[in-house]
Parts: structure tokens; sequence; C-alpha cells
């Protein structure tokens, strides 16, 4: 009720913070409000001051962050005053929980300088026994320009235990003086040595894809003992978006060879991994909360910087929480002085005379212009100046597009001030981009465009999503392809790869030649690169291969701007080895003649840029050299931990450039792997940029049995479009944000829950595989699972042969429980009604009314594909459950627990219950795929559910209506 006043007394007369009611909240939960949480970290810092162990944990228990601050104005965390007033077993306990030791306050003072302040050898021991830097040096207050060694100089047994930690650490630092081993504020930001190849590529948490492995009490995932966290090659993250702020009136003085599946997917080698481990603070279920805050915290900064020995002021911060919503998230924001700028609804556009034709500027603006009426702004182009003469004051946009103003040839800066908006672009394509974030700053900052000056540039210039448009599978119309081209384009990627596969007389194209030929034009337009990829179904005879290369040649007219061609993993297999053999001609006399280079008879262009799959080199490296020289390998790896560093350094070693090609791993499931996806576009996407590859592909495999609806390749790729513009962005955002980063430049309805609900399917259908599999909930091995799939797929796909020995009936009532939870209750806000266990604040509407209200020309599918997604999920859960409580064994001790007994063993009454629902499923999946997809794959997809009626009813003749 808000009844700060009641909390207190409560909490004064000793009662528990940390209590559950029965839906699994503790009191925190239920009203996370900043008055609320303020009186709760007072009680905290009141209970470490005092010593009171006991009570400290009762807090953390509540849900209360371990790092939160005291006040705005000082900032001390619970270990600051820990080390200014508290027992040892205090420190240890808040240490224990995730405490950061290296936190800084307001003038930059650490726990450790308080601990060396307060003069207790104890407590400065124990910080430093837990990776304390006293070489952070505070940069105003008391201790201005002091390190907790330098404070410690007057203190003789203080100085040498601290000198001894220095000594026996022997922490390196490089030749500018900055601190490499613990001199960033928080284990988040510790970095590492640089690139090698033992470590790999990937950075960060390569599989503990935290918020989706440890959420609410009442969820069916639940916290291992330990989180995984993978040894990475990292960079300093950019500040990130922010949270409330917490105040209260307490206060401190602050002291100063290739395998590939059938589906022509590459299987991953087997790595080896180094693993350290740590324990996770509780997550909630659909969002995230992170040991740093999602808000740009000076302190940090300024003490990266303290840590460097630098004494000049840091650049100033961006503290408009509108402009943190942006993505990709730019390099450069800078806030200016002024009044902040609403758009008129009707303005008109000056455009600077340069290189580039003025109606090619004028097309660009026309493609975003409907966008920029959705949020209110009609533009008009007013009129062409002079480079040398300024535009007229009458005109609220003024663009220009001159390579030469620019340092980077996809540079764009964009300036909102004065009630102008003034755009700087090095190309086309940077104008696309600076439009996408003029759009976005419109529809973000409701209040009003503050003073800013945006400048960005991606880290990857090439930036694509690979579509398997097999036949027989799901192909999507060809409507449903052009809004995603404009979804692509609203993310900033510039290409679009369609994967064909050839026959030695056929393509599969799944477009007519016209419109083919339509598409290639429409994505012209918007900046991207519409590009044909090849590749071969089953194995292919060198005597074919001639045929196959006149077929691709032959498709290649319809591509009538393609400046790259994409060659897949089996037809790169396939030329690589005729490219080196020779071959008997049938001759009058038999001679034996070399055969002509393959790769020269794909009939492409001398502009043509080929490229090919890096993977099939990594032990043929001698191959390369019969490779044309305008070649990029492409590595491929679509698995949560896999290591890109191979194809890096083969292309380090070859002198060719290199492109990385993760996975949506949306794919042998019924709702995707978000863990995998993610984590596998993360360490792909980071580690390609700082191995020097230039471009990233995120592929969206198909199959016969197509069951996952594309809805779900969504969140990683949006993921890869923010990545590749910044790869800076630091994993502790991404991993968290997933869910509003879809309602935000997707859906367009901040808060409907659609990309929550998304990663919540996903991830119970992880987790339950995990289950069955006897894995540990933060195991990433097999991940996604090409074969046979998830655990949910395979009930669906050959219940059988399903493994039940770690299944229960609680597990699949728990997934059932929370799946349909997280469909109807995926947003949350402040003005409905109560959420669901673990989750702060309210529920808002949800996800069934998102579609209504979102501009966003996929809503109305893309929830349908869920609500299917949903209630896939929830049959194979009814025939999981009927399967583990037929199938349990009285005598468990005598053997195991539970036996599949079959689908045909089920009970009659059990058999055509669910037979009724399968039906029941057909019918919705079936009007389902003819809104979103081409109708020639439904009759391959709908085999796995015919199949399973039939299992279900042998002697009935039950067909599911495809018409």
């Amino acid at each position: 009720m808000g009844r700060g006043d009641i909390v207190r007394a409560l909490l004064a007369a000793g009662a528990d913070p940390g209590v559950h009611n029965t839906a699994g909240n503790t009191p925190l939960h239920l009203s996370p409000s900043p008055a609320i949480t303020a009186i709760f970290t007072e009680e905290l810092l009141r209970a470490t001051a005092q010593s009171d162990v006991g009570r400290v944990c009762q807090l953390v228990a509540s849900g209360l962050s371990i790092n939160a601050h005291d006040n705005p104005l000082s900032r001390n965390t619970p270990l600051h005053w820990a080390a200014s007033f508290a027992q040892p077993d205090t420190l240890t306990c808040l240490i224990a929980r995730g405490a950061d030791v290296n936190a800084g306050n307001t003038d930059g003072a650490t726990p450790l300088h308080d601990a060396v302040a307060r003069g207790d050898e104890a407590i400065v021991r124990i910080l430093l026994e837990h990776d304390a830097n006293p070489h952070i040096q505070c940069y105003k207050g008391r201790y201005k320009g002091k390190t907790a060694l330098e404070m410690a100089s007057d203190k003789p047994d203080l100085h040498n235990l601290i000198e001894q930690h220095v000594n026996i650490n022997n922490k390196p630092h490089n030749s500018n003086g900055i601190g490499i081993g613990n001199g960033s504020v928080s284990p988040l930001l510790q970095r590492q040595q640089p690139l090698n190849r033992e470590i790999g590529l990937s950075r960060g948490l390569s599989g503990s894809f935290e918020s989706l492995t440890s959420v609410g009490t009442d969820s069916v995932i639940t916290n291992g003992p330990e989180l995984m966290i993978h040894n990475a090659i990292t960079t300093p993250p950019v500040p990130l978006p922010t949270t409330t702020t917490t105040t209260t009136t307490t206060s401190k003085q602050t002291n100063g060879e290739v395998i590939v599946d059938d589906c022509g997917k590459i299987l991953p080698a087997t790595t080896t991994t180094t693993t350290t481990t740590t324990t996770p603070q509780p997550r909630s279920p659909l969002h995230s909360s992170s040991s740093l805050e999602l808000s740009p915290r000076m302190e940090q900064v300024c003490e990266r910087l303290a840590s460097a020995q630098l004494t000049s002021p840091p650049r100033p911060l961006v503290t408009h929480s509108a402009l943190h919503q942006l993505w990709p998230q730019p390099r450069r924001i800078i806030e200016l002085q002024g009044p902040s700028w609403s758009p008129p609804t009707h303005t008109t556009l000056a455009i600077v005379s340069g290189p580039i034709p003025i109606h090619k500027i004028v097309d660009v603006w026309d493609i975003h212009k409907r966008w920029l009426e959705e949020a209110g702004c009609e533009v008009k182009l007013g009129t062409v100046v002079s480079a040398s003469h300024p535009p007229s004051h009458t005109h609220t946009f003024t663009c220009i597009v001159n390579p030469a103003l620019t340092t980077h040839p996809h540079q764009y800066t964009l300036t909102v001030r004065d009630n102008k908006v003034v755009l700087v672009c090095a190309s086309l394509e940077s104008l696309h981009s600076s439009l996408v974030t003029l759009v976005q700053l419109v529809r973000v900052c409701v209040c009003g465009v503050p003073a800013v000056v945006i400048s960005d540039h991606p880290s990857l210039a090439h930036r694509g999503l690979l579509m398997d448009v097999s036949p027989h599978a799901r192909v999507p119309t060809l409507e449903r392809l052009y809004q995603m081209v404009d979804s692509l384009l609203s993310l900033k990627m510039n290409q679009l790869h369609l994967m064909l596969r050839v026959s030695p007389n056929t393509c599969s194209l799944p477009y007519l030649p016209s419109e083919i030929v339509s598409l290639d034009r429409y994505c012209e337009d918007r900046g991207i690169n519409l590009v044909p990829a090849f590749d071969i179904e089953g194995t292919l005879t060198t005597t074919q291969l001639n045929e196959v290369t006149s077929t691709i040649t032959a498709t290649l007219t319809h591509f009538t701007s393609a400046r790259q061609v994409h060659i897949g993993p089996r037809l790169t297999a396939v030329l690589a080895d005729a490219s080196t053999t020779t071959t008997t001609t049938p001759t009058t006399t038999t001679t034996t003649t070399p055969i002509i280079n393959p790769w020269c008879s794909l009939g492409l262009s001398p502009s043509t840029v080929l490229l090919v799959c890096a993977n099939v080199f990594h032990n043929k490296s001698h191959q390369l050299a019969s490779l044309p020289p305008s070649v990029v390998l492409v590595e491929y790896g679509f698995q949560a931990d896999y290591d890109f560093s191979m194809g890096v350094q083969l292309g380090v070693e070859s002198g060719r450039p290199v492109a990385v090609c993760p996975g949506t791993a949306a794919w042998s499931s019924l709702s995707g792997w978000p863990e995998a996806g993610v984590s596998n576009v993360y360490r792909g996407v980071v580690g390609g940029v700082e191995g020097g590859t230039m471009g990233v592909v995120v592929a969206h495999w198909s199959s016969t049995a197509a069951l996952t609806p594309l809805v779900f390749a969504w969140p990683p790729i949006l993921v890869a479009a923010g990545l590749s513009w910044n790869h800076n962005t630091h994993w502790d955002y991404v991993h968290s944000s997933v869910g509003s980063l879809v309602d935000t430049h997707l859906m367009r309805v901040p808060g409907c829950g659609l990309g929550a609900a998304l990663v919540e399917l996903g991830r119970c259908e992880t987790w339950i595989t995990r289950v069955a599999r006897g894995q540990s909930t933060l195991d990433v091995g097999d991940l996604p699972s090409s074969t046979p799939g998830s655990a949910l797929y395979q009930l669906l796909a050959d219940p059988d042969a399903l493994s039940l020995d770690h299944l229960t009936v609680e597990v699949f009532t728990s997934v059932m429980r929370h799946v349909r939870r997280a469909v109807r209750e995926g947003g949350h806000n402040t003005t409905t009604t109560t959420p669901p266990p673990g989750i702060g604040g309210s529920v808002s509407v949800g996800v069934s009314g998102a579609a209504s209200s979102s501009p966003w020309p996929l809503a109305n599918l893309v929830t349908l594909e869920l609500h299917l997604a949903m209630d896939m999920i929830l049959t194979a859960c009814r025939l999981g459950r009927s399967l583990v409580s037929v199938g349990s064994n009285p005598r468990s001790n005598l053997g195991l627990s539970v036996v599949n007994p079959g689908v045909g063993n089920l009970p009659p009454t059990l058999r055509t219950d669910l037979a009724n629902k399968v039906l029941g499923l057909c019918e919705v999946y079936s009007s389902v795929w003819h809104q979103g997809q081409e109708g020639s794959g439904l009759q391959s997809s709908l085999v796995v559910l015919s199949s399973l009626l039939a299992r279900l009813l042998p002697h009935h003749s039950l067909q599911p209506n495809s018409s």
C-alpha cells in the first residue's frame, strides 16, 4: 500500500524482510518503489554498521541489491559502511553475496580507502584477499589524488600489509601505468590479457545467460550452485541505460574438418573451455537486474580514469534516460545545453548539395517518411542550398551527405539543437542509419528530444541475415519478406542472404524471377544488399558439378544488383575438393586432364565477391590456394560456446578477409533456444570484431519439420544488429535487455511483454531439455541440439524414444504454469495488477493486447506465432506428463524410477483426449502457417503432428485439415 511508515516500524521491530507469501513473493517484490526500497536500504545499512549478519542476510534475501547506495550525494555501498564500522564477518558476508570490493563512492573512494582510514588490519586484509585494488585514486574530497596504498604510508603495519599483497600478486601494469589486473571497478568490468589462440576470441559470459537460467521462486528455472563464466577477451563497456535511483535519509560521511547435418548446418567440434565460478545474484523471470546499474555511473568512469592515473575530468555522461533506449547503442552521445525539441507536425527539409545526387537523398528521406509520420512528424522538401551558403532558419531539418565531412565511410553525425536537426552523413547508407536514429529519438523521447549530438559508425561494415528458404520448409511469403526487410533497415542491418538449395538441374527459387527482381530493387532502395546464397542437398558427384555451376549461373541472372555470392558449407566442400583433383576425360585416346577450376565456372562478374565456408578449410588449408582472390572466408558456428577463433586465425594466416556466421538457434525446438542464440551471437560478433573480421551474417536455418515459428529468430537478430554497430555494448546489458529491446524497437510498444514472453518460452524449453538430459542448468553443451532436438520437440516428433529418467509430473506442470503466465502477463509497468512471483512492478495488458496497438506490420502475425508455440509446448507437456504418470515405477529403488511406456500403452481415455488436442493444434498450426509462410512447406511440417495423431489413435483415420 506504499505505507512507508508502517514498513519502517515493522522492520525496526524485527519483521523478516525475506519472508515469502503463498505466491512466492517477498514484500519488496510486491512494491519495489523507490520510497520502499530506500527504507529497506536504510535497514540494510543499519544492520551492516551494527554487524548484524543475520539481519543482513535477511535483507539480501528480500531481493535488495547488495550494492545499493545510501544516497545520491555520497553513493556509499553497504561494503563501504562495513569497512568503516562493521566486524570482519560482516564484510565476509557481503562479499560472499556479490558486493563489489572496488565500488567507488562520489569521491572515488573504495571500501579499501575507508578501511585504511579506519586503521583496522583485519578489515584491510579481508578486502585485499578478495582482490581490492590498492592503486585506485580518489578524484575529489578528503583523499583527493590518493590511493589506499598512499593513505597507509603513515600506518606502517597497514602499509607493509598492502605492499606485501601487491608483491605477492604482482599485478601487471602496462607502459601507461594502467592497471590490467584489478584496475576495473567491478568483477564484471575486469579485463584480461590480449588476444591469443588458447582462449579464443569470445568475451563475457559464453553460455551463462543469467536472465534465462535464474528466475523467481515460482519459476521452473532455479539457480544452480554456480554461474559458469568462461575465460574471455573483453574491452571496457560503454555506459549503460538508466534505472531509478534510490534515496534515503541515512548518510555516511565520505572519506575522500566439417560435419554437416541434414539441414546443412555445421556441427561443432569438441572444444575445451577454461572456466571459473562465482555465485549469481537472484534474477527475476522476465527482467534481469545486474551488478552494474543500467545507467551510466559516474563513479565507474571516474574510477577507471583514476586507476589509469589520469587527472583530467571524465567526458560528460549522458543523463537523459530516454537516450539509453536507442538501439544499436551509439558510440558517442553528447548532451548539450538548451531546451528540448518536440518535432512539429509539419516540417521542411533543406538539402545541402554535394557529391551525392539530390534525388537519391530525397529517395532515402521518402523511405523513412512514413516512420516519421507515425511519430507525428510530416517532412517535406523545402529547398536545396549550396554548400557555401547556410540554409534558411525556416527549415527544421538540414541534410548533408558528403564523405569529405566524416572520418569513417559509414559515419553519421546527428545534431539536435535550437529546434533544428542537422544530419551530416558519409554516404546514403549512413543517411539511412541516421534517419533510423532520428525516428528512434522521436519515439522514445516522448517529452521532447534533448539537445544532443550523436556521432556513430558501425563496428562491422557488413551486417546481414541469412534466411534458409529451402523448399518444403518454412519460406516466408513475399509480403512478410518485404516487412522483414523494413525491420532489418530499422535495426541498421545492410544485407539479406537468401539460401537456395541447388541440384544438378534445378534451383529451389521460392519466388518468381520477376518477384526476385522486385525484391532486389526494394532492398537496394533501402541500402540493403540482397545476396544469393547456394548450397546442395545430400551429396554431389564431380561429374554433376558442371551442371550445378551452370544452374547457379542461370539463377544469378535474376539477382541484378548482387555484389556478393554466398556458397554454403556442403557446396564449398565439393568445390574445394574438385579444384585440387584430376579426372579422366573420355576421348578416342584416353587422357588425364586437370579439371577446370570450378570456382571460375560459377559465372561471376569480376567485381563480385565470393563468400565461402571457412570451416571446410580448417584441416585443408592447402586448398585455399585454388580460391579466387576476391573471397571472404565465413566461419560458421551455432553452438552457445562455439569458438570462432579458428576461422579468424585461418584468415590471418592466409591473408584473406573473414566474416562470422552465428545462428539464431530458432530451430529443432518449439520456441527456439534464446540462451544459445544470444550467447552464440555475442561470441561471434564481439570476438569477430576483436579478431579483425569484416562482417557478421546471422543464419536462420530451416528444416523439413519446421515447427519453430519464425518470430523466435528475432531476439538474436536484434542482438546481432546492436553489437555489430557497437561491439562494446556490455554483455550484462545485452543479456538482461533482450525482451525490452524487442518491445521497443520491433513491436514499438514499450513494456508490452512480447519480447519477454519470447525469451521465457525458449528459456523453459531449454531448461526442461537440460533436465531430461540430466545436465546442470548452466551446462551449455550441445545447445542448441540439432539432433534430435529439444525434449519438448521430441515429445511431439518421437515421444516413445524420449528418456523420462529425470522428468517428473511436477516438472511438466511447472513448465505449463510458467508458459501460460509468461504469455498472458509478459509485460509489466506500474499501472495495473499484481505481477507473478519474482517480478517487480505490475503487469500490463500483456501480449494479447500488444498487437492491436503496435505499428509493426508483423505484430499480429508474431503474436499468433507466440500463442501457437505456447499451445505446442502445452500439448507436449500434457503428453509428457501422461507418459511419466503411467510409466512411474513404484519400486524405483530396484531400477529406473520412470520407464517410458510408449504412447500406445497410455489409457484409451488419455489417448483420445490428447488426440483431440493435437487435432485442434493442427488446425491452428495450418491457419497461422498460411498467414506468414508459403503453402508448399506446410504438409512436410505437419508430418510431425499427423504422425503423433496416428500413434495416439492407430485404428482411426483422423487427419488434420491443412487446406
